[in-house]
Formats: structure tokens, sequence, C-alpha cells
């Protein structure tokens, strides 16, 4: 709790629980190795410990519980493992997460779990069903403007699903990488699209009208050169 002169830990084996609030604040941890052996992390275990860049969460949690990685500002990368069942209130608010990946075993995600995150570009979710999420008006899970960028990504053959999510009307905003062909990249497939495959994303068939189409470039430096088809696209009435 608030070890600012601690810059790594490997828990022992013999640890089954990391208590609430265990490393607050400890700012100057950088790593920390989580063994098979924890079943439980604590509400605020890992929060406000702002050189911590990157974790992998054991198979054998269940629930990465409120506040765990809150205030994480180094944070921008983490590994979700399959026995991950709920991801608790502000789990990961305020980290630098760039992508995250929620496996379909997530059940349940409480509010403002991936709020106030000005870094997220690309989030995939393998739920086979759109998960339904029980809010008050005030509450949200993800910094809503910023999906506005960021790249979503479901499993094949379930758009239709995610699509009839959409209100009458509703607006969809798809982004794909300039070209042609579908490319693999660490293991993930990605399918390119020009001005020529719009009509195939949006006609009748589909139920989408487009709105706006438009190219722009990659604003990060080391993708300088590279393109982005965007496409606003609005439901069509049934």
């Amino acid at each position: 709790y608030e070890c600012s002169g601690l810059t790594s830990v490997t828990i022992p084996n013999s640890v089954t629980t990391i208590g609430e609030g265990a490393f607050f604040n400890c700012a100057g941890l950088t790593s920390v190795e989580i063994p098979n052996s924890v079943t439980e992390l604590g509400i605020g275990c890992f929060s406000g410990c702002t050189s911590l860049a990157s974790v992998s969460i054991p198979n054998s949690v269940n629930t990465i519980p409120g506040s765990a990685f809150s205030a994480c500002t180094s944070l921008t990368s983490v590994d979700i493992p399959n026995s991950i069942t709920k991801i608790g209130n502000g789990a990961f608010w305020g980290s630098s997460l760039i992508w995250i990946t929620i496996p379909s075993s997530v059940t349940s995600i409480e509010a403002f779990a991936f709020d106030y995150i000005l870094t997220i570009y690309e989030v995939t979710v393998e739920w086979a069903e759109p998960l339904e999420f029980n809010l008050y008006e005030e509450e949200q899970i993800f910094l809503t403007p910023l999906l506005a960028y960021a790249t979503l990504h479901v499993p094949a053959g379930t758009a239709d699903k995610y699509r009839a999510e959409l209100t009458e009307k509703g607006i969809l905003y798809m982004s794909f990488k300039y070209g042609n062909g579908t490319i693999e990249k660490s293991g993930r497939y990605f399918t390119n699209m020009t001005e020529n495959d719009i009509d195939y994303l949006c006609s009748r068939e589909t139920g989408f009208e487009v709105i706006k189409s438009y190219i722009s470039e990659d604003v990060r430096k080391e993708r300088t050169g590279e393109k982005w088809l965007n496409i606003f696209a609005r439901k069509m009435q049934e």
C-alpha cells in the first residue's frame, strides 16, 4: 500500500487472494507476476500503480473487481482469460489501454469499467450474442465519444445480431484499412476495403444505407502513409 519504492513483485504460489488495496498507489511498480494459485483479486488491488505497463490475469481468477486497475496510467495491455465472468465497476478506469479483447465468458460488465480511457482504438468482443448492460441513465462502460474512433471486432457471422441492436435509423461507424484482401497479424485477421466494396457493405440486403464515406490518413507516426476507409451508415427501416 503506497510503497513508492516497490518496482516489481513476484507473488508466491502459496497466495490465493490479493486483498483490497494491496498495492494501492505503488507508483513505482512496473511489473507483477500473478500465479495460478490466486483465485481472488480485491477491490482496488492495483489502483494507482501508474508505472504498471501490462498485466496478465491467470485463468484461476473469475472476477476483475471494481477499481482493480483504475488510474494505472501506463497500463496499455491486459490479458483477460476465458475464466473471467465479471468485470467490476471502474475496473480499468483511467488506464491507457490501446486495445482490449473481451472473451465470451464475460457475462457482466459494470458501469465505468473502461471509462476515461483516452487511448483505446480497438475493441474485440467474442460474444455470439450482444451482451445486455443494466446501467442507470448517467452511467457508461466506455468513454462514449471515443468509441466513434475505435474499431469494434465481432465474431464472424454475428454482424446481423449486432445490427439488430441498433435503434431505428441508428448510425453505425465502420473503419477499414484501405486496400484489398484479408491480412493476418499476430493471429488476428483483418479485412481491407476500398470504395468499390461500399455497395457490398451497405445495401438493402445488409440493411444499411451510406450517409458518408471518406478516406483518411493514419495519424500515428509509425503508420505514416497508411490510409483508412471510413463509412457512416444508417440502419434502414424494416
